[in-house]
């Protein structure tokens, strides 16, 4: 009789234990989801340790009575990582899912282990520090692309006051020299500006190059006594060009264009047939006139243009006679039918110019390869510089890069095709 009372006591005792125990858990936890600084998503995560902590709590009679038991302290380094968290760029969410990974460890566990939440607490902070570095990283990216994209804006500006300077300097400029300094000739000027500076000697030389074809673009009477009067300017030519991406049948055949065009200035009315190496030409006529227009409207025509076939539009409908543009300013033939088809090509890719020009970062396309595959690849970046439009797949790496007449060329023949999903 006298063993029941002592029986229920502990019963009572045993009770009253449990529920202080559990109410001193809960009030672990609703100090955690009264922080204000711990983001919710973090708060959402640590508040499924409540379980895992009041079975710990039962086995361990000492974890409210020392502040130091290493279940509390992970506790604690996971509040204050979660609030550090906050100011790391961590567009993935890689810290949650790292805590969602602890915590599911710490829930699968039968007993307190003192040394795995040591470990689980070392996890968690390398985590962070890897974040850290990877949004230093980031944020020094930002920071260098916005400092380029400064660099180019003022060497732009650089360039094209330094050119009308140049320009002024004349009354009529031809047509054909105006393209060259207003559209490659800009895009050398501008690249060597960013890489060297406009005091280095490589851009000066370089801006010799913009005096030298002014002045031979007029007639010059003493040109005929020099024996090889074009052969600097050709040079330099052909190393500005292959600094802006052109390849080498390109460069054959503008160095062409810009000798049938001053060889015409100077010795009108004659025939010349160039020599260079690896490429074929025929017979060039040079009958036809230059048409000129003032150094005010090529400045004003190249910050408006957004392609050679827009811009040669605005100059024929600035000449007084509205002359087409010299055929001497074409690429030398290879193949006797090669013009007229040229010309049909050029008539279909005017529609498409446009589109090209207007074309936005993410665009999806269907790219048919040299094998007859079909790869689907997303613009992902258009050179300043250059112009080449460079493309990436489904993953972010690189596939391919365009120059604006190939992306023409391949939309009029249907070897790409803009596509509206992936």
């Amino acid at each position: 009789m006298t063993e029941a009372p002592t029986h229920n006591n502990n019963q009572k005792d045993g009770v009253d234990k449990l529920n202080e125990t559990k109410n001193l858990v809960k009030g672990l936890f609703q100090k955690i989801q009264d922080h204000r600084l711990i983001p919710d998503s973090a708060k959402q995560q640590l508040q499924n340790l409540y379980e895992p902590f009041l079975k710990i709590a039962l086995q361990a009679p000492n974890l409210f009575a020392f502040e130091n038991h290493q279940s509390r302290v992970f506790l604690e380094a996971a509040c204050h990582i979660s609030i550090d968290w906050l100011e790391v760029e961590d567009k993935g969410n890689a810290y949650i899912k790292k805590l969602v990974k602890i915590i599911d460890a710490i829930t699968a566990q039968d007993k307190y282990d003192n040394k795995a939440f040591i470990g689980f607490q070392a996890d968690l902070e390398k985590s962070l520090v890897k974040l850290r570095k990877r949004s230093a990283i980031l944020q020094k990216r930002e920071k260098e692309k916005q400092i380029g994209q400064q660099k180019i804006a003022r060497a732009k500006l650089d360039t094209e006051k330094l050119l009308s300077e140049k320009l002024s300097e004349f009354n009529t400029i031809p047509e054909f020299t105006q393209q060259i300094l207003m559209n490659e000739w800009t895009n050398v000027l501008v690249l060597l500006h960013i890489r060297n500076g406009s005091d280095s000697p490589e851009f000066k030389s370089n801006l010799k190059f913009v005096d030298m074809l002014l002045n031979l673009s007029h007639k010059q009477k003493e040109i005929i006594k020099l024996k090889k009067p074009y052969e600097l300017l050709l040079t330099i030519y052909q190393v500005g060009l292959q600094q802006v991406a052109f390849n080498k049948h390109e460069i054959v055949q503008k160095q062409e264009q810009l000798l049938h065009f001053l060889q015409k200035v100077n010795k009108p009315n004659t025939t010349v047939k160039p020599n260079f190496p690896d490429k074929t030409s025929e017979t060039i006529s040079t009958d036809t006139v230059e048409e000129k227009i003032s150094p005010e409207d090529i400045i004003k025509l190249s910050r408006h243009q957004k392609s050679d076939e827009n811009l040669s539009s605005k100059v024929n409908s600035k000449t007084s006679d509205n002359k087409p543009i010299a055929e001497s300013n074409k690429p030398v033939s290879e193949e006797p039918n090669q013009t007229s088809s040229d010309d049909k090509k050029n008539k279909n890719a005017v529609d498409y110019t446009d589109i090209v020009a207007s074309l936005k970062i993410g665009t999806w396309f269907d790219i048919l390869d040299g094998n007859g595959k079909r790869l689907k690849a997303k613009l992902s970046w258009v050179s300043p510089i250059s112009g080449k439009h460079l493309f990436v797949d489904a993953h972010g790496l690189k596939l391919l890069d365009k120059t604006t007449p190939e992306l023409v060329d391949g939309l009029t023949d249907k070897t790409i095709k803009i596509s509206s999903k992936i």
